[in-house]
């Protein structure tokens, strides 16, 4: 009986060692390489998972206590308690549909399309509302962006002439930081940003 549980011990420790260098060569592909699942597992499946562990360990506590009553070794049993366990963990990582690598997804994005038009005469910049009127409207224009992420926004510009500054776009960031660079237009500076860029400008 020591005999067999030296044997199992050296095997073990093995078996060991085998399975930690394996760990850091998975620990090491992942880095390179990030692992992406087709399914996430929700709180249900959590609880089952945990009850079943709690279950499966109590029937090995009842197994090696029954084998010290019985004045028996219980070292027999526990590689294939160390093998079940071990299949049941590959079977949900399966389950999850293990990926590796860069994944690509058809999103469908839902939204509406939104022109602003900003009055960017030379009232605009009054200063009855704090900073003035036109700050007022970038700060509200960044904010509904912020509030409408699905939706698309276009800007055009108007004083004496209209200019599309720009077209629908789901980039909030490039929208944004041309709404920040919007200012009073006393002196006709739409009409010649128009002609640089060869946009259509139209009477307002």
């Amino acid at each position: 009986m020591k005999q067999a549980e030296k044997s199992f011990r050296f095997y073990y420790f093995r078996f060991s060692d085998t399975l930690c260098e394996l760990v850091n060569l998975v620990r090491i592909r992942l880095i390179q390489c990030p692992m992406n699942w087709l399914y996430s597992l929700s709180s249900l499946d959590f609880f089952l998972i945990g009850g079943f562990i709690l279950l499966y360990g109590g029937y090995i506590f009842r197994i090696v206590w029954l084998a010290r009553h019985l004045n028996t070794s219980a070292w027999g049993v526990v590689p294939k308690f160390f093998l079940r366990g071990i299949y049941f963990a590959l079977l949900m990582i399966a389950l999850m549909g293990p990926t590796f690598g860069d994944t690509e997804r058809n999103l469908t994005a839902s939204g509406h399309d939104v022109y602003l038009l900003v009055d960017v005469s030379r009232s605009m910049g009054a200063g009855d509302i704090i900073p003035t009127r036109l700050e007022r409207v970038k700060y509200d224009i960044q904010q509904l962006t912020d509030t409408l992420p699905a939706d698309r926004f276009g800007l055009i510009l108007t004083a004496s002439r209209s200019f599309v500054l720009s077209p629908l776009t789901n980039d909030h960031n490039a929208f944004n930081q041309l709404v920040r660079t919007i200012r009073p237009d006393p002196t006709g500076a739409v009409l010649t940003c128009a002609r640089l860029w060869n946009w259509p400008d139209r009477n307002s």
